[in-house]
């Protein structure tokens, strides 16, 4: 009996944040930052999935854009959305990775490092620099699951690795520039068939953004270098760094194979993010929370092997600690005073616009929308709309319609082809 409860304790912050991902429902609210990008995508793959599928063809009418990212993650949403709804698309996404997060890194902890270990991995899995990264539904979320997974798996199962690796590739475009080094620093001669399997993805795809760089507007809405993002959780950066530290210590004295791979990783993904570290911590969050699981585990065999009594002080604090640090994930969770009577509502404010621009117009009607609302009546109506929120594509000039639409202070502005307002709607809901 004992023996089992041992076993459950690396998966207590797992059944928490499920238990707290149930009470809360906040993802059935759909839509909101980066995830409208992504919902445009899956909306286009659903509508036409052979031109969807390499192009993003309803924003920047006439000249629509290029890809910013493999399409795996879309297509797989736009299935979802076509199986059960966008509305528990979201939901399955949003439910799958934040509890693979957790899981992965409480699983690796315990197996590797001990239960401790797993225990406190499966903690700082949700002390992340970037909460509203881990919130919402990206394909951004999955690359530290991946690539986590492919450092474990490298020196003893390379298939495995490499099944990881190829979903990567095919998922985000930091991809790209990750698995492939991470094979070779495990050894190019003992991986040179997996190197070779994983090339033609990485080369087509370096190709096609290489080639189309110019119509993917991704150059103009790239931060400043080295930007840091305001919203960054500065202490649970802190709070990972210092014990991933001293995690990664101790691993390069037991493990150096696997401290190799994952100083490759945390370099390559910190050069990535130049243009926005935070990103680059993010992604390097869960193998962090890993190894700050490793270091709590054998620093509390040191103190216990010295001075017992303190020993459970420290687990104390560090317990303490962590909850300092998932806290804000916690508090965006809770806040949102979600719950599951909210499937009687709309799935966001822009809910009543999308129904009166479908009602008051045919599909192939062109709409004109400011940025703040662009992507959103995209996504929700699958109309061709000539703007967009991220950066331009080269040659787009942007063109009032019969239909045009301003988002000022929460109310949108109906206007016609004469810029004259027809109609107001307020939003009875938050808008994002």
């Amino acid at each position: 009996m004992k023996q089992n409860l041992i076993k459950i304790i690396p998966f207590i912050p797992l059944f928490s944040v499920l238990i707290l991902l149930i009470l809360r429902p906040y993802y059935l609210s759909v839509g909101g930052g980066d995830t409208d990008f992504h919902l445009i995508r899956a909306r286009e793959i659903l509508m036409n999935p052979f031109y969807g599928i390499y192009w993003d063809y309803l924003t920047y009418y006439p000249v629509g854009r290029a890809l910013w990212h493999p399409p795996l993650f879309h297509t797989v949403f736009a299935f979802l959305w076509y199986l059960v709804g966008v509305r528990f698309a979201n939901t399955i996404f949003v439910f799958t990775q934040i509890i693979l997060t957790v899981i992965i890194a409480s699983w690796i902890g315990k197996r590797e490092y001990g239960v401790m270990a797993g225990f406190f991995a499966g903690m700082f899995s949700l002390t992340v620099p970037r909460v509203d990264i881990l919130t919402v539904a990206l394909p951004a979320n999955f690359i530290p699951i991946l690539a986590t997974l492919t450092i474990y798996f490298l020196p003893k199962d390379q298939f495995k690795a490499f099944l990881a690796s190829l979903i990567g590739v095919w998922t985000h475009s930091v991809g790209l520039i990750i698995f492939i080094p991470l094979f070779l620093v495990d050894g190019a001669r003992k991986n040179w068939k997996y190197i070779l399997l994983l090339l033609p993805s990485v080369l087509f795809w370096g190709w096609y953004f290489i080639s189309f760089s110019g119509q993917s507007g991704v150059i103009e809405s790239a931060y400043p270098l080295f930007y840091i993002i305001p919203t960054i959780q500065i202490f649970s950066l802190i709070l990972i760094g210092l014990f991933g530290s001293i995690g990664l210590y101790f691993l390069y004295k037991m493990d150096n194979k696997r401290f190799k791979l994952i100083i490759a990783y945390i370099v390559i993904v910190m050069v990535s993010g130049y243009t926005d570290i935070s990103r680059g911590f993010e992604y390097a969050a869960l193998p962090l929370a890993i190894m700050s699981g490793l270091a709590v585990s054998r620093i509390y065999g040191i103190i216990k092997i010295k001075k017992k009594f303190l020993s459970n002080y420290f687990i104390l604090i560090l317990v303490l600690l962590s909850f300092i640090g998932i806290s804000p994930f916690f508090s965006i969770v809770e806040n949102t005073n979600a719950n599951w009577d909210d499937l009687n509502i709309p799935i966001n404010g822009y809910a009543e616009l999308g129904d009166y621009i479908t009602s008051n117009s045919n599909q192939s009607e062109i709409i004109w929308a400011d940025p703040s609302s662009a992507d959103k009546i995209v996504w929700l109506t699958g109309m061709r709309v000539s703007n967009g929120r991220y950066g331009a594509p080269k040659n787009f000039v942007e063109e009032h319609q019969k239909i045009n639409i301003y988002t000022i202070n929460n109310t949108f502005y109906i206007n016609n082809e004469n810029n004259e307002t027809i109609k107001k709607i307020d939003s009875k809901y938050v808008l994002f």
